[in-house]
């Protein structure tokens, strides 16, 4: 991980380079769900990037975690696991064209956003 300092300077500085990666017409016709899943202390990948992604996908929804910088899944990983495992029992129980018509199992109110 270039965090851990693995990596030379030279090599990990440009992976902090600023970049516009314009995908918001994949993410306004998704139709499965996503789970955002963002540590309010990331200084990655800042947490406006994730409140821009809930804004444009009608599908997402926030997971924030107070406190955690880049790597939740690490960080908390017990917590990231069981939303996980949420997201995708709810997925596996969608009915058959249900994701055209955006009606998936409801959300689970867990989350904190």
């Amino acid at each position: 991980m270039c965090a851990s300092g693995a990596t030379q300077t030279g090599r990990r500085s440009c992976l902090f380079t600023a970049r516009e990666i314009d995908c918001d017409d994949v993410l306004a016709a998704l139709e499965v769900p996503l789970l955002v899943t963002q540590g309010r202390a990331d200084s990655v990948v800042l947490p406006a990037m994730a409140a821009h992604v809930l804004a444009i996908c009608p599908t997402a929804e926030a997971s924030w975690y107070e406190g955690t910088g880049h790597m939740p899944h690490l960080e908390e990983a017990g917590r990231f696991n069981r939303e996980l495992a949420k997201l995708t029992r709810r997925a596996r129980a969608c009915p058959p064209g249900a994701a055209s018509e955006r009606r998936w199992p409801a959300r689970s109110q867990g989350s904190k956003s």
